[in-house]
């Protein structure tokens, strides 16, 4: 089978439990980046290179939001003001930059709990929204190319 020419990258906010969450976060959301194989290669991979190396000595720095919004643990240079504007800027502008797609399914618990959801694992029912989103926009024209998958395995 041949490959897809794009890259897709999964992260989820939430806890992915029906049953489990706090009454002022009732949602759990899967967001996908969609990006090129191309555009990876050739502009995302050395810009964050080039942008992580100018603010830190280690080019494998993970860019956590909590840790960055709240200049915790690598991050504490940010607590500097100009430091924080600087890299803040330099990361948006990145983001303008650079090509790529952002697909994101959200649920709301509370109500796929009163509606008494068939599935207790929320990722099943966000993926096969993605599989919807997939079958009707695929980026690709050949449907039977293989896609690659990155999902976040550890902080």
């Amino acid at each position: 089978m041949q490959s897809s020419n794009y890259l897709i990258f999964v992260d989820e906010a939430g806890d992915h439990l029906l049953t489990k969450y706090p009454p002022d976060f009732s949602v759990f959301v899967l967001a996908f980046v969609i990006v090129t194989k191309a555009e990876y290669c050739d502009r995302l991979l050395p810009e964050f290179a080039k942008l992580k190396l100018k603010y830190f000595p280690d080019v494998n720095i993970i860019f956590h939001e909590r840790e960055i919004r709240k200049a915790q643990g690598k991050f504490e240079i940010l607590t500097d003001t100009k430091t924080r504007t600087d890299f803040m800027c330099d990361l948006s502008s990145l983001m303008q930059e650079i090509n790529y797609k952002i697909v994101a399914v959200a649920i709301n618990k509370m109500e796929k709990a009163r509606d008494n959801l068939l599935t207790e694992n929320l990722y099943e029912l966000g993926v096969e929204c993605w599989r919807i989103w997939l079958a009707v926009c695929r980026p690709d024209s050949a449907s039977n190319r293989d896609t690659h998958f990155k999902t976040k395995t550890t902080k």
